[in-house]
């Protein structure tokens, strides 16, 4: 019999899986013939694998599944500002209360803040979020709205928290006007980005095309 506990990775072999199902390698390759090849994964290699969650489903079938409530895992309560003065206004903390008071039946909670962008990807708080996620022992990934997470990429994220056992789960009801005021400042710090390496790719160019032709100068001038 096989718990999550015994499940410690994302995804698996068709070699591991036949062995915990305890049927011959063939055997589980006619089983995902019947199944119209859904049972796998392929990676860009075109390597089976087989997720965590399709993993269960089949233990279950095979009545090697045994259902026990995982009182290890936790809630993670993740609550994010862009800046300073919201935090200082209380913005942050309010966010964070806001979804503990929401959700009634949360497993040893841990909360985690961020002060950042929604564009930057190595937020403090949001590392350690994807760490404990990553290590198995996350049940619910609790947030107010998609973008406290990231900006952009936000079904990444999700399918990342799902291969590993833990569910997004969304306590919003109405965007905030302060999330949007968020929005239109990251916008404008992305478009100033992208401006900046423009700029930068152009300048490149301009030294390049420069040396280029002081260097046929110097060299037209030593032939003479």
């Amino acid at each position: 019999m096989y718990t999550y506990k015994d499940l410690t990775k994302p995804t698996y072999r068709p070699s591991e899986v036949a062995k915990m199902l305890n049927i011959h390698y063939n055997t589980l390759r006619l089983k995902d013939i019947d199944s119209g090849g859904t049972l796998f994964e392929r990676t860009d290699a075109g390597r089976r694998y087989m997720t965590k969650d399709k993993l269960v489903t089949l233990l279950k079938q095979h009545r090697l599944w045994y259902e026990v409530a995982n009182t290890d895992k936790i809630d993670i309560v993740y609550a994010r500002v862009s800046s300073h003065q919201q935090k200082e206004n209380g913005d942050l903390d309010r966010q964070a209360v806001s979804i503990l008071e929401a959700i009634g039946d949360l497993n040893n909670p841990m909360v985690i803040k961020d002060v950042g962008s929604g564009l930057n990807d190595k937020r403090k708080g949001l590392l350690t979020l994807m760490d404990k996620v990553a290590s198995g022992d996350v049940s619910r990934v609790c947030i107010t709205y998609k973008d406290r997470l990231t900006r952009f990429g936000f079904n990444y994220l999700e399918k990342f928290c799902l291969s590993h056992g833990a569910k997004i789960v969304l306590v919003g009801q109405e965007y905030p006007k302060s999330a949007q005021e968020e929005l239109v400042h990251d916008m404008m710090s992305l478009m100033a980005s992208f401006s900046g390496k423009l700029y930068g790719m152009r300048s490149r160019h301009k030294s390049q095309v420069e040396d280029y032709q002081l260097d046929t100068i110097m060299t037209g001038l030593d032939d003479e």
